[in-house]
């Protein structure tokens, strides 16, 4: 059984290394243009933006209600929190970033990204390793869409 999930793992890396598609590509409902998406923003973080990525994920995101995912960041770091939707299906992505409070556990704002813009970006500096949330929302899907893929990429400088 291992030997199979390694193999299927194997074929599917292959598949977004080499950029091969079939018939499912152009599915709504296929992960394989998001994950493709995705890849080239992680190279492009990694090579170029000399980044670490550190959270990385890719999810279906339906109507126009905040979605949230929940980590705990260390401090000393600046990080960079980045999402996108499907292309073809998203005009505008919005993200905000807040921090939760260790003592009385309420969440204030840390950053928001409203801008009118394809992709919603965020750049913060952590002095202190506490919970933070990531809120993730369509603004505005293209034309005859109500519904997308997105990724949420979060990152920091690389390690000296």
């Amino acid at each position: 059984m291992k030997k199979t999930l390694m193999t299927i793992a194997f074929i599917f890396a292959a598949m977004i290394m080499f950029g091969q598609t079939n018939d499912a590509f152009n599915e709504i409902t296929s992960m394989q243009p998001i994950l493709l998406q995705v890849s080239e923003e992680v190279v492009t973080a990694e090579t170029e933006l000399n980044m670490e990525v550190v959270h990385l994920e890719a999810d279906l995101l339906l109507g126009n209600d905040w979605k949230y995912m929940y980590r705990t960041l260390s401090k000393g770091w600046t990080y960079l929190a980045y999402t996108e939707g499907q292309i073809g299906m998203v005009d505008d992505m919005d993200l905000k970033v807040m921090k939760q409070n260790p003592i009385t556990e309420e969440w204030y704002d840390v950053v928001t990204d409203t801008k009118e813009n394809f992709g919603g970006i965020a750049v913060f500096e952590v002095t202190e390793t506490a919970r933070y949330a990531f809120g993730i929302k369509v603004a505005k899907y293209t034309s005859g869409w109500t519904g997308c893929h997105y990724f949420l990429l979060i990152g920091h400088a690389k390690p000296e």
